[in-house]
């Protein structure tokens, strides 16, 4: 007998059936929605309370600041547009409290130091290779501390 014609496995009648199918359909549906989230803060466990939304360290915000000069970057690349230190000054997070300070030590350091110098090298020369290169630069740090966020940086790159 076919599942819909009328009768329902397990003795369930019509609507019971109904409103199992219908659970089920959200629970995948929730399930596979928060699939796609991202930690982009890479927010410490120890800081997650139930029902409200962490506060991002300042380090975290200031990584946010950098993401969005990063696609302004992009823009004026695009367009043929000058870019300049003055209008996109080197930001000061690497002296910013991160939300993990476990990661502060020289790997990070260094990895400031390639950025610093990538973003140097943007600022003498803007165009898309140089662009890439401090791009990279951020995604080297963030494969070694806070992933979270490498697949939101790719998506800038030429």
């Amino acid at each position: 007998m076919p599942f819909f014609c009328g009768r329902f496995p397990f003795g369930l009648t019509r609507t019971h059936g109904v409103l199992l199918l219908i659970g089920l359909f959200l629970i995948v549906f929730q399930a596979c929605g928060g699939a796609n989230k991202t930690e982009e803060d890479c927010t410490h466990p120890s800081e997650m309370q139930p029902g409200k939304e962490p506060e991002p360290k300042p380090m975290a915000r200031m990584m946010r600041a950098m993401y969005q000069q990063g696609e302004q970057m992009r823009k004026q690349i695009v367009a043929g547009e000058p870019i300049s230190p003055e209008a996109y000054p080197l930001l000061n997070y690497h002296n910013q409290v991160p939300t993990d300070p476990s990661v502060l030590g020289s790997e990070f350091d260094q990895h400031h130091a390639d950025f610093a110098k990538a973003w140097a090298e943007l600022m003498n020369q803007p165009d898309t290779t140089h662009y890439n290169m401090m791009l990279q630069a951020c995604v080297g740090c963030h494969q070694d501390h806070c992933p979270g966020p490498i697949k939101k940086i790719r998506k800038l790159s030429f």
